[in-house]
């Protein structure tokens, strides 16, 4: 493959972001306003680069990402945030049997980080299950968690 196809590439999966959603269309104005930073025969490679991400899955037929593309390309580190979760309490001073003041989480994590709905759902469905299940926070039923000892712990 040729490195102006594989810019070409690159160019068109810059028009997302970590934040895009499945069904995102390639946005022709990103084309219009950014194309001056391709190389011109990058710019002749822009067809064969959708048509090829389409072929690859990365891209729909009408050059809308799909889940392998939004995977591929923009992958969500649970750890990292994970490692803001643990932070947030952290830096809030939480000790045992201190209630997680979801307020808090979504203007301190979710908005200040610009979360995605990918990064919000990896937040509540995986990480607060996954400090539960290690026992770091109790989850008293609807939302309510709260610091164990253990959690306490390996804060401080």
């Amino acid at each position: 493959m040729s490195r102006f196809l594989e810019e070409a590439k690159r160019f068109v999966m810059q028009s997302f972001s970590s934040r895009s959603e499945v069904g995102e269309p390639f946005d022709m104005r990103y084309f219009f306003q950014r194309s001056h930073t391709l190389s011109p025969p990058a710019k002749d490679e822009i067809e064969k680069a959708l048509s090829e991400l389409g072929r690859d899955g990365i891209l729909d037929e009408e050059s809308r990402i799909t889940a392998l593309g939004i995977d591929t390309y923009y992958p969500i580190d649970k750890a990292d945030i994970r490692r803001l979760l643990l932070s947030f309490m952290q830096g809030n001073r939480m000790k045992k049997d201190d209630a997680v003041d979801f307020r808090l989480v979504i203007h301190q994590i979710v908005l200040s980080n610009g979360f995605g709905s990918r990064q919000k759902k990896v937040l509540f469905d995986e990480v607060f299950p996954s400090l539960v299940s290690e026992g770091l926070l109790d989850n008293l039923g609807e939302g309510a968690y709260f610091l164990t000892q253990k959690g306490y712990e390996s804060l401080y």
